[in-house]
């Protein structure tokens, strides 16, 4: 594989894992608004809802955040020769290391 094509394959998995983190964020909400009941949270007042710059630059820093530590723990560097139980590993490494980052 050339490394254009790497580059762009490299990319569109730090875009993808980013829109996983992001899309756990929805779920989270989601399942918040379920277990209440529904209590006043509808679509309407979804979108009515107010959204600061703070929230919108917290919401960055926590994914920038997780985005280093992926690069970190080595989640983008290529292993097609390892097995899948090493890559299972790797990935669970990631669990206590995401957890001592605190509230990100």
């Amino acid at each position: 594989m050339n490394t254009a094509k790497r580059r762009v394959f490299l990319g569109a998995l730090k875009l993808f894992n980013l829109g996983l983190m992001a899309m756990s964020f929805g779920l989270a909400t989601a399942l918040l608004v379920f277990q209440a009941g529904g209590r006043g949270a509808t679509l309407a007042g979804f979108l009515s809802m107010i959204v600061k710059l703070s929230n919108i630059v917290v919401f960055t820093a926590i994914l920038f955040v997780w985005h280093a530590i992926f690069s970190f723990c080595g989640l983008y560097q290529s292993k097609r020769l390892a097995t899948e139980l090493s890559l299972m590993i790797d990935i669970l490494l990631l669990i206590p290391v995401r957890s001592m980052v605190g509230p990100f």
